[in-house]
């Protein structure tokens, strides 16, 4: 049967001296019968593959377990090299068929998309998509090639440049020499990328047209090109590919249901995931979801999650909160990255818990700052003072409305618990590892999915409590506030949780790429 060596292959090459050679043939056209065996008939118009391994001696000291293993290995990959040889030559016409028309649709589209952007969102189209436009088009100077090897790194926005800040340090302690560009699609993403300095060169990423990225590539001439998460760009895998760049993904994430969509269409994605050579997935889930969409198992592995291994501290280099943000004496929680819906929720847990806890204040970060005329009103309505952290003033508060992004870690650290938004209803969460590193108790809901590995991690080692609804959270709140004992118990356990799987993406990402570098 097929993937088996016998007993027999062994016995002869022992006893006449003779080695085994490993061969495979394999077809672009053929009908293939399914049984306890694969029986092949070859189509007439067809092409051929025969491969070839290196030929295993067999001598009497040897285990015949050892060299029965060392056969199979060696026949399966000169049959999933001709396998996959046979395959990439019966797909070429419609390979090409299925890019052009992907570059038809995007000739036809693209011009109205950009119509519509700039009627519908005239302020977005000029301050954000315009801005850069000339490298997006491709259009970029052409780097001198007496600088070294070059790695051209992609986030699509800000947070994904954020999540890429320790691969890029970790990477230029491995590689000193070599260069590296550092491309994002939004103009926050550019921004934030030179003020990390991600790169030796950081510009707006081509939109995936063939002559917008085959001119990028031909001015870089990258040795790798590395996708953040799920960016995966038809065009620009075929021209990395064209180029001879090696395509990886870091930080790999499908979610379930662009899973579904992929898978169907997977025949016609078939061409472009075939250019990925390999993908460190964040997790299990994501790996198998890989895997559904067309990418070879042989080609993924577990990394982790890169944005694990950042802290707040390393995107502010004095690592202090702000001039003027002081907790003060009086008990205080922070809900963090609050979601439409839940600001309700929230409130209704902090109305309930002051019952119990004298003095206590709510720092409350909405998501969406709309959500803040809301706070408002419930806080007169309770007879409660809200102050905005923006305004000037600095009045005596009850409820602190987080108006400020990026910097919510500042909260955290001064805070004595924090609960964690998007987790109360079905958002899938936001990352509880930001109040962990500060030793604080972690509370979150019951929908994690986003962040599963973290909320598991910090749930098993007693340093995190999942509440159902908004009364779990205040009784939680007030159990917590009630004790310091327990208060400090559950913020070391939550630090040393965080201590355990912090710098292990980074670690798995780098050893992967240096194997091609």
């Amino acid at each position: 049967p097929k993937r088996t060596v016998h007993d027999g292959v062994l016995f002869l090459a022992r006893e006449t001296g003779t080695p085994v050679v490993p061969v495979a043939a394999s077809f672009s056209r053929r009908l293939v019968f399914r049984g306890w065996d694969d029986y092949w008939v070859p189509l007439p118009f067809n092409k051929i593959v025969i491969n070839h391994g290196k030929a295993i001696q067999i001598s009497r000291s040897d285990s015949p377990d050892e060299k029965s293993m060392e056969i199979k290995d060696a026949v399966d990959r000169v049959t999933d090299g001709a396998d996959e040889t046979a395959e990439s030559m019966a797909g070429g016409t419609a390979e090409a068929l299925i890019y052009f028309v992907y570059n038809l649709a995007l000739f036809i589209f693209f011009p109205l998309i950009l119509l519509g952007l700039a009627l519908k969102h005239p302020r977005t189209f000029w301050d954000h998509f315009w801005d850069g436009f000339e490298e997006r088009l491709g259009r970029y100077p052409a780097l001198s090639q007496s600088g070294g090897e070059t790695v051209w790194i992609h986030a699509a926005s800000l947070g994904e440049c954020r999540a890429a800040l320790p691969f890029v340090a970790a990477l230029r302690r491995e590689k000193p020499a070599l260069r590296i560009i550092f491309s994002s699609t939004t103009i926050n993403g550019v921004t934030e990328a030179r003020r990390l300095h991600l790169g030796d060169t950081v510009v707006f990423s081509p939109l995936d047209m063939s002559h917008s990225v085959a001119q990028a590539l031909a001015a870089f001439r990258p040795r790798m090109l590395l996708l953040l998460e799920s960016e995966i760009w038809p065009n620009w895998l075929r021209a990395a590919k064209n180029s001879g760049a090696t395509v990886g993904i870091l930080n790999g994430r499908v979610s379930e249901r662009s899973a579904r969509r992929y898978k169907l269409f997977r025949r016609l994605c078939r061409p472009w995931m075939g250019k990925i050579d390999f993908v460190c997935a964040r997790e299990e889930a994501d790996a198998g979801r890989f895997a559904q969409i067309g990418i070879s198992k042989d080609r993924i592995v577990i990394s982790g999650n890169l944005k694990y291994d950042l802290f707040p501290w390393n995107l502010n280099g004095s690592g202090k909160t702000e001039a003027g943000w002081k907790k003060g004496s009086r008990p205080q929680w922070v809900a963090g990255s609050v979601r439409e819906g839940e600001v309700s929720l929230v409130l209704d847990a902090y109305f309930e818990a002051r019952k119990s806890v004298e003095d206590l204040q709510l720092v409350i970060a909405p998501r969406h700052l709309e959500n803040m005329a809301e706070i408002e009103t419930r806080a007169r309505a309770g007879g409660l003072s809200a102050l905005r952290r923006t305004e000037k003033s600095k009045p005596r508060w009850d409820i602190l409305i987080w108006d400020t992004f990026g910097d919510l870690w500042q909260a955290y650290r001064e805070a004595d618990a924090a609960f964690v938004g998007g987790s109360l209803l079905p958002f899938g969460g936001q990352n509880p590892i930001e109040p962990a590193s500060f030793e604080k108790p972690v509370i979150f809901g019951p929908y994690m999915e986003n962040f599963n590995e973290p909320a598991l991690a910090l749930l098993e080692s007693g340093g995190a409590v999942r509440v159902r609804d908004a009364r779990e959270l205040a009784e939680t709140i007030v159990k917590i506030m009630s004790d310091e004992r327990l208060r400090k118990d559950l913020g070391k356990k939550a630090k040393g949780s965080v201590d355990k799987i912090s710098g292990r993406a980074t670690r798995a990402c780098i050893e992967k790429c240096l194997k091609f570098l």
